[in-house]
């Protein structure tokens, strides 16, 4: 099967041609995030989540010239949700939501990964954030009540996918921005299949989901 990374690239690069840029390359901030550097200079705001152990497969490329973004994703639900997650990964604020939630921590799980992933701090305790209902159905996600280290304040929108021809599976995709305004008029999704496991979505000129 071809490498995921190659492919990976292949279609950022066509992704990134259709909006004028000759070339780029992948370097990370001084926290690790993996942002882009491309040619001519402009800033495109990079994102990547997969679920490789998902009955079908899939990856996420979220792309913004409008916002600095985060995304995650997961096949969801694929099992049944397990109580011990939840307690390893919630925030004491945030028990309010687990009905709200089904209990299912794989859904608070991709709101902290996209969240976490926007800000570029990927190697906090997930209990260290905590996620509350915003307007519009954005959710804010804000530093939690048990640590005293700061972070910026994110909003996030969850989309449940439907790949066409694949009835019964589903994703949970989690989009995250410090901007509540850019997810409230993002498009709604269609999809186009690309290449093994891969869809894509045209023709958006603030973000694009692979």
């Amino acid at each position: 099967q071809p490498d995921d990374a190659l492919q990976r690239q292949a279609i950022l690069a066509e992704l990134l041609a259709a909006r004028g840029i000759s070339s780029f390359r992948l370097v990370r901030d001084i926290n690790g995030k993996p942002v882009l550097d491309v040619t001519p200079p402009q800033f495109i705001s990079y994102s990547f989540a997969h679920s490789r152990d998902a009955t079908l497969p899939f990856g996420v490329i979220g792309l913004s010239d409008g916002a600095d973004l985060g995304v995650d994703c997961t096949a969801w639900p694929e099992a049944a949700p397990d109580p011990d997650f939840w307690t390893s990964i919630a925030a004491p604020e945030e028990e309010h939501l687990m009905p709200q939630l089904s209990g299912d921590a794989r859904i608070l799980w991709v709101i902290k990964e996209s969240a976490l992933k926007c800000v570029g701090e990927v190697m906090i305790d997930p209990r260290h954030i905590a996620a509350g209902v915003a307007a519009n159905g954005i959710v804010c996600v804000m530093t939690s009540s048990i640590v005293r280290k700061p972070l910026p304040k994110v909003f996030v929108r969850l989309f449940e996918l439907y790949p066409p021809g694949q009835d019964g599976i589903r994703f949970l995709l989690s989009v995250a921005s410090p901007d509540a305004n850019f997810l409230v008029h993002m498009r709604e999704l269609t999809w186009r299949r690309v290449a093994l496991n891969l869809f894509v979505k045209p023709q958006n000129r603030k973000i694009t989901y692979l």
